[in-house]
């Protein structure tokens, strides 16, 4: 491991169509030039960050809530400790006229990913 990258060198195993590892015998009849292989694979941090539903002027930031809250995420390890939310494509009070829950995209920094793969949330008004 070096500078958020793991690498080692690996040995390349010879399976059949059953997933079955080829034995030695059954590997002589094939011609493998590359017995080694070198695997390099970046390793990120994750950080746990809430979720914060931008608003225009219309909308009162504290009357809604936002599921999933807080989302995993993971990215450049030089950026990923300054951030501790993100927010949404905006929500106006328009979008709540058919119904009291909205569908938002998730907006993160360009260098990360969510964990699980979200790409919205759900925003509703605050019950409480």
């Amino acid at each position: 491991y070096s500078e958020g990258m793991f690498r080692q060198e690996c040995t390349v195993r010879l399976y059949d169509a059953a997933d079955k590892e080829l034995s030695e015998r059954d590997i002589k009849w094939i011609w493998n030039n590359t017995p080694i292989i070198s695997v390099s694979c970046p390793i990120y941090k994750t950080k746990a960050v809430r979720v914060v539903p931008s608003v225009d002027d219309t909308v009162d930031l504290s009357a809604l809530k936002c599921g999933p809250s807080e989302v995993v995420i993971y990215g450049n390890n030089d950026y990923i400790e300054g951030v501790s939310e993100v927010s949404t494509e905006t929500v106006t009070v328009s979008d709540f006229l058919s119904g009291g829950e909205v569908t938002k995209k998730l907006i993160l920094p360009d260098w990360a990913k969510a964990v699980d793969d979200i790409s919205e949330v759900k925003i509703s008004a605050n019950s409480d």
